[in-house]
């Protein structure tokens, strides 16, 4: 009884001081995380009277907020937390988004229910049909034309609201799909091949594109109970993009009404589409033009619609001056309650065929990005209207100075009205954040601020420091 009491308190006392150790180790290093700023461009005092503030964690139990006022020799402040619990997911923020598309490249492995998977709107005709020919205990491989299954494409839907729920039935889903014909290309082959058991069920299924593809870009914007969204689709060939013909009932901003359910009890947020009310509320001018962003403004009364027309402009270096076509981007303000265009302004960008990657609403303004990493500021007058370019510019001026410049993910921002601040991650979850100014000339500083501890957290990737998962920065002018 005795041996085993020693025994129960020694192990007390060990425990203890484990304890003590494993606390004293964490509430010692947990404000010794420095800041090193690194300037990459320009002069730093460029990012005086901006506040910079990034959250990182260790491990999913220990966090920093660290607040640095860069330009300044102001030191970082540094709060502090630890959680016993491990807190390793936060929900980000829910998007308003629509997400249409149709299923040619998949594989599936099992015993599979080919009738079955019909119904989630893949492609699934010409499985069907190449695995009645396939032996059992067998494989077959085969091409085959989509259009000898299909007249229209067969469209797999999904639409998700902030702060809303849709109630998204079949038949909801049926008529959402019934809405959109989309005719099957000519030359859109894909290979499919099938294994079967010696019992003759289907256990592996792969189906692929072959040399053709399309791929359908739908964005989407609300206003009250209706739900605004525009398509845009794109055709290749061998990876290359190439003209694609797109029904002229489906160019335009389509409207799908909601119809809500109640503010009250259990179905209150619930929100049931009326597919069967959609039309086409605002067609486009052209019958070719593209719709690649679509935004609603922040007075909720105008859409913000971001396309790509066919424009005349004359191009100095060609041959003779000699004037040839070519796209241009346009931003249309659109008023919400008759459909009828406010205004319509060009974006600049610096490729000719740079396509959208970003169109995002700010507190102050609007930012657009194009693929070739080019970008332009837009603000607005008064009662939702005037809206103008203020700043445009790129990100490839650091390419000279820093080989790994380009944005990763999510990109905070705020505008005082003569700089722009931009700040941001270089790769996934990393906790290092880089920070650009711009000015209407151009960018006139750059900078990359690193953080470390006497712990040495880059040692292992997961005991190291790294952003959190939801809204890691945040970036603001005094």
């Amino acid at each position: 009884m005795r041996k085993s009491l020693g025994l129960t308190l020694v192990l007390l006392v060990l425990a203890i001081g484990t304890i003590y150790w494993g606390w004293n180790w964490v509430d010692q290093a947990k404000d010794k995380i420095s800041v090193e700023e690194k300037t990459l461009l320009g002069d730093k005092a460029a990012a005086a009277g901006l506040t910079l503030s990034n959250r990182i964690t260790c491990d999913d139990h220990l966090f920093w907020d660290i607040v640095t006022r860069p330009g300044t020799e102001e030191k970082s402040k540094v709060d502090f937390r630890f959680s016993q619990v491990r807190q390793s997911y936060e929900v980000p923020q829910s998007q308003l988004w629509i997400n249409i598309y149709t299923n040619t490249n998949f594989g599936m492995s099992g015993n599979l229910d080919l009738a079955w998977e019909q119904e989630n709107g893949m492609i699934m005709k010409p499985i069907m049909d190449v695995a009645e020919r396939t032996p059992a205990g067998g494989s077959r491989e085969e091409v085959v034309a989509l259009k000898d299954y299909y007249e229209y494409y067969p469209l797999s839907i999904d639409i998700s609201f902030p702060n809303k729920h849709l109630q998204m039935n079949q038949e909801v889903l049926q008529d959402l799909r019934n809405y959109f014909k989309i005719p099957v290309g000519d030359k859109h082959k894909i290979k499919v091949t099938i294994i079967k058991d010696e019992l003759g069920n289907v256990i592996n299924v792969d189906c692929n594109d072959v040399e053709h593809s399309i791929n359908i870009n739908a964005k989407g914007a609300a206003i009250e109970d209706n739900f605004y969204f525009t398509l845009d689709l794109q055709g290749y060939h061998e990876g290359k993009a190439v003209p694609t013909v797109f029904p002229p009932d489906l160019a335009g901003i389509h409207l799908l009404p909601l119809e809500n359910l109640g503010d009250m009890g259990a179905l209150s947020g619930d929100f049931r589409p009326k597919p069967k009310e959609m039309h086409l509320a605002y067609p486009f001018e052209h019958k070719d033009d593209r719709g690649l962003g679509l935004l609603t403004a922040r007075d909720q009364k105008h859409l913000l619609l971001i396309t790509e027309e066919k424009g005349t402009k004359k191009e100095l270096d060609s041959p003779g001056g000699e004037s040839r076509e070519q796209p241009r981007i346009m931003l249309s303000v659109i008023e919400s309650q008759t459909m009828n265009l406010s205004q319509k302004i060009e974006l600049p960008r610096q490729r000719v065929n740079a396509g959208i990657w970003k169109f995002d609403a700010y507190d102050t303004f609007y930012f657009v990005m194009f693929d070739d990493y080019s970008f332009c500021l837009i603000t607005e007058g008064g009662d939702g209207e005037d809206y103008k370019i203020e700043m445009s510019g790129d990100f490839n001026a650091l390419q000279q100075v820093d080989e790994k410049y380009l944005p990763y993910g999510d990109m905070v921002m705020d505008y005082n009205g003569q700089r722009l601040a931009i700040a941001f991650y270089n790769e996934w979850r990393g906790g290092n954040p880089y920070l650009l100014i711009y000015e209407k000339a151009g960018l006139i500083y750059a900078g990359r601020y690193e953080y470390s501890s006497n712990r040495d957290p880059y040692v292992n990737h997961w005991l190291g420091l790294r952003s959190l998962y939801s809204q890691p920065l945040s970036l603001v002018w005094d």
